[in-house]
């Protein structure tokens, strides 16, 4: 009888715990981590890139944004890999240079803008 008195104090402290009923939301602030992550993608190159996600040991192909444009692409939460750290990479058509990103961490809902300038090596991201 040693342990009796746990059980009842173990079946007390689960039923304190719960899920929210349906058609409620979560906390304000708590962002959906496994949501779709906007791509914003200003081309300042003089050459068309073709744009891809690095994530988990793989790469993803994200879409093509041609010379002095720009894309918007929804990148769906399965191309954002089990962790959320991912790197974008630009690679220009017909040639062998190609821009990556810092590894960033990103969340669901969240927005990505890459600005690749002419010397992609000047290129910034932002993540908000």
């Amino acid at each position: 009888m040693r342990h009796g008195p746990v059980l009842p104090l173990l079946l007390a402290v689960s039923a304190c715990g719960g899920t929210l009923a349906s058609g409620t939301s979560a906390p304000a602030g708590r962002e959906d981590r496994f949501g779709a992550v906007e791509l914003v993608l200003n081309n300042r190159h003089w050459l068309d890139v073709v744009v891809r996600v690095e994530h988990d040991g793989e790469t993803t192909r994200i879409g093509q944004v041609a010379a002095a444009s720009s894309g918007r692409f929804s990148v769906p939460a399965w191309a954002m890999g089990s962790s959320g750290y991912v790197r974008f990479v630009a690679d220009p058509v017909g040639s062998p240079v190609r821009s990556a990103s810092d590894w960033v961490n990103v969340w669901g809902g969240q927005t990505v803008e890459w600005t690749l300038e002419s010397q992609l090596d000047r290129s910034s991201l932002l993540v908000y």
